[in-house]
């Protein structure tokens, strides 16, 4: 254990990472079992600190246990049976008596669409309205079929899931989930049947996969990737910006190239965006078209929703993080995942702050003025770094991936 926290030292993710995990995963804890069982400020403080160490213990004491267990396996496992629950869950709890609307914005937004209509200005069971922008219409389309939105999320896991196998060691995949599965905040978003950290997961899933050199790809491959970096980028605001930042960081590295091999990588590049854009405007053009008028489309839509949490200026720097980030952040494999945990950290928690100094700890935290469920955006990544930085975890190093060198 001296070795573990010796070598902890030189790991500047890992202790971030953790605190951050256990930040959110305490949140929860605090507001659920005082609003949903009562508890005081003592049983929170115990129960929270029970979560803690026992989540410290498997971090510190994985890389032995890993070591003697078939981890793809159990990886397997521990997916199924936790997919077998998510369904479980969904399909058993009652929605509309859910005082959280995203399931209904979202299975609304996409009903509106699929039935011709304009979405933004129809009402949830709750009186508000979505704010998904078309890309993510488009990915619930297949879990409103099944008849439940947190069918999502289900298939973000399982996609998740497959991206880690192919990313990571059997043993850092393993833990990953077990971080995953083992926190609140995750659980929290099955009952409510929320598409938020699925939306996420998603995100995350095309970041550990996708190249970041197009140049020995076939146009083929190029143009799937670029239509589906457009579905996830088509969204939300946050991965959108970090979308952008993945190509962003391929026109950076045509930096180094000899001036052949610019114009290789340059006009695959040129390519992808062009699908990117192409397919950007096709799904503006469907889903805004469906507007009866201009003024509708003025009144209501997803843009004003999702950038009315903080001020015009903090909005703007919050935009600009991530293509800031990638010149501070050293360029390694998970450069990208990296920028993606501290881009949607930063936003959420300045906003919290903000909304701590107008109304209170109290007002915050138990009496929702401020929605902790945003802390989740940034969970997968959080979660990725903990695993990556792990000292002594034997094939924590990710395998050589030769598009992300």
């Amino acid at each position: 254990m001296n070795e573990f926290f010796s070598n902890l030292k030189l790991e500047k993710n890992f202790l971030g990472a953790v605190i951050f995990y256990f930040f959110v995963c305490t949140f929860f804890i605090a507001k659920y079992s005082y609003n949903k069982l009562g508890f005081d400020i003592v049983n929170q403080s115990l129960t929270s600190l029970f979560f803690v160490i026992v989540t410290l213990f498997l971090t510190i004491f994985y890389p032995n246990f890993s070591s003697k267990v078939r981890s793809r396996t159990i990886f397997i496992s521990v997916l199924t049976a936790a997919v077998f629950a998510m369904i479980g869950i969904i399909y058993t709890v009652d929605i509309n008596s859910l005082d959280v609307d995203r399931w209904s914005a979202f299975e609304i937004a996409v009903k509106s669409v699929l039935n011709q209509q304009y979405p933004y200005d129809k009402i949830d069971h709750l009186g508000g309205r979505t704010s998904n922008f078309p890309g993510l219409i488009v990915l619930g389309i297949p879990a409103y079929l099944f008849q439940n939105m947190g069918m999502f999320t289900v298939f973000s896991c399982l996609v998740f899931g497959f991206s880690l196998l192919k990313r990571f060691s059997r043993e850092a995949a393993l833990l990953v989930i077990l971080l995953l599965f083992g926190s609140i905040p995750f659980w929290w978003e099955i009952y409510v049947v929320s598409d938020l950290l699925g939306n996420f997961l998603l995100l995350a899933s095309f970041l550990l996969l996708a190249p970041t050199d197009f140049s020995n790809l076939k146009a083929w491959r190029i143009i799937g990737i670029a239509i589906l970096a457009a579905l996830i980028a088509y969204t939300r605001i946050p991965a959108a910006m970090l979308i952008g930042a993945y190509f962003f960081r391929q026109v950076i590295d045509l930096r180094n190239p000899s001036e052949v091999e610019i114009k290789k990588r340059g006009s695959k590049l040129v390519l992808a965006i062009l699908i990117f854009c192409f397919t950007i405007t096709l799904l503006t053009i469907w889903v805004f078209s469906l507007a009866p008028n201009r003024q509708t489309i003025e009144k209501y839509n997803p843009f004003l929703l999702q950038s009315s949490y903080l001020p015009t200026a903090l909005n703007l720097f919050c935009g600009l993080l991530p293509f800031i980030l990638l010149f501070l952040v050293r360029k390694e494999k998970l450069q990208l995942i990296k920028i993606a945990g501290i881009s949607l950290a930063v936003p959420v928690l300045l906003s919290f702050a903000y909304t701590l100094n107008e109304h209170g700890w109290y007002a915050c935290i138990y009496e929702s003025k401020f929605d902790i469920s945003y802390f989740n955006m940034a969970l997968p990544f959080v979660i990725l770094l903990i695993t990556s930085s792990l000292p002594n975890t034997p094939h924590s190093k990710l395998p050589q991936h030769p598009t992300t060198e």
